[in-house]
């Protein structure tokens, strides 16, 4: 899906999109919400540049930012 330029980052959104829809329905923060939107839009916006995406997709994991956002942020509610 890489191979062709744009598509595996769209895939990649979307499927990223997901994963905030169903962390949403944990009643993050709308912060916390968007925060991980923007990891999404920087991810696929970079990404989708040929050869400087593919080095910033190694460095910019942004589904493992948002997995640490959701759980430091469900940490703080069960306090």
């Amino acid at each position: 899906i890489g191979l062709i330029p744009g598509v595996g980052d769209v895939l990649s959104a979307l499927i990223s999109l997901y994963l905030i829809g169903r962390a949403s329905r944990l009643g993050l923060s709308p912060w916390i919400k968007a925060r991980m939107l923007w990891n999404v839009v920087l991810d696929t916006t970079v990404g989708a540049v040929p050869v400087l995406g593919d080095a910033f997709d190694v460095a910019f994991k942004s589904n493992r930012r948002n997995i640490a956002l959701v759980r430091k942020a469900l940490q703080k509610q069960r306090r």
